[in-house]
């Protein structure tokens, strides 16, 4: 999409742009769209093209979010804290009350489109499989609960005039996604057992960052006010992945199956004494299918998924076999501490 003399876009504005999902949206966006964007986050600059503008803001601070909109016309808010951040309150205030003062500037402003993205994890346990987006919203943590009040806050402001289209996203996959993978990653590196929750022979859906940036542009050109499940297809089974990667990475590791109820509660109570870096969030659909229905996304925005599980999962690891040493001090604070798992890690 290229801006003609009659057009009177002017910038798209990313806020939460400096994450793994926002760098690569903007990269996206500079190299094909031909369209200036606009970085709002609270994090020191990172990366950036000269055609990138970097506004450092807080998204509770209704002024930095004043700056940030002015003059954009179309806002992707990513702004999010993550599961295992064990963020408590800081979640309400940012994933919710943040969101809600991105929209209250930007109806103030007359911005024309938002791309708001969300979580399929509001679902919370899976109790029918495939989720619709008219399925039930019962989720199980507080990460969870400031996403649906967010996405509910986004309704809000659709009856209030703009134009908001939301995208439940899947666990998000490809080269350069870290977080909680870091630790699954250097256990396989390192040739240590990976141990399932179960015997792995349920189905965890992942999307691509690759597809989940191409949704989000046709989302924001297409999508009407709404919600959209966006996920890949055709899931393999949790045993088929990991061990497909396993094999791809030859250092040793064996996948493991473990007795799912007694693993659960063990996780459960050291989660419960912050001695894990998983929350119930993750462990507690560890051996759950979870797979969302995209033909809304496929019908409405001519989206298509073209990557699979097991190619993004190896580009990950690939990635951090090769960056780990590399990556940025600032990056690395966001890793998550593996606790009393280093225990396990030492013994596996």
């Amino acid at each position: 999409m290229v801006p003609d003399a009659q057009s009177d876009l002017t910038m798209y504005l990313i806020a939460g742009g400096a994450g793994f999902l926002g760098k690569n949206l903007a990269e996206r966006i500079i190299a094909k769209e031909n369209i200036p964007v606009r970085i709002f986050d609270r994090r020191e600059k990172v990366f950036f093209s000269p055609r990138c503008e970097y506004i450092k803001g807080d998204v509770v601070n209704k002024s930095d979010v004043e700056s940030a909109v002015k003059g954009c016309d179309v806002i992707f808010n990513l702004v999010s804290i993550l599961p295992s951040s064990r963020a408590g309150k800081k979640f309400y205030n940012i994933n919710t009350e943040g969101t809600r003062n991105i929209l209250e500037v930007a109806l103030r402003n007359g911005v024309k489109k938002i791309l708001h993205v969300s979580s399929s994890v509001v679902y919370g346990i899976p109790k029918v499989i495939p989720l619709t987006e008219e399925s039930e919203v019962k989720p199980i943590g507080d990460y969870g609960r400031s996403k649906l009040l967010s996405e509910e806050i986004c309704l809000e402001y659709i009856k209030k005039g703009l134009d908001i289209t939301i995208l439940r996203s899947r666990f998000i996959i490809g080269p350069g996604r870290l977080g909680i993978l870091t630790i699954l990653f250097d256990w396989i590196n390192k040739g240590k057992n990976i141990y399932l929750i179960g015997k792995g022979e349920n189905r965890f859906q992942m999307v691509s960052i690759f597809d989940l940036i191409e949704a989000c542009l046709l989302a924001q050109e297409n999508g009407e006010s709404g919600i959209y499940n966006i996920g890949a297809d055709n899931v393999p089974q949790v045993k088929e992945l990991l061990g497909a990667l396993v094999k791809h990475a030859n250092t040793g590791s064996q996948v493991v199956p473990t007795n799912a109820p007694i693993a659960k509660f063990i996780l459960y109570i050291l989660d419960k004494t912050n001695l894990i870096p998983l929350v119930k969030e993750q462990y507690g659909i560890g051996d759950k299918d979870y797979i969302v229905d995209t033909s809304k996304a496929k019908r409405d925005l001519g989206w298509v998924p073209k990557y699979g599980h097991i190619e993004m999962m190896n580009s990950a690891y690939d990635w951090y076999v090769v960056h780990r040493n590399d990556v940025s001090r600032e990056f690395l604070s966001d890793f998550p501490r593996e606790g009393l798992l280093k225990v396990l890690k030492r013994f596996s």
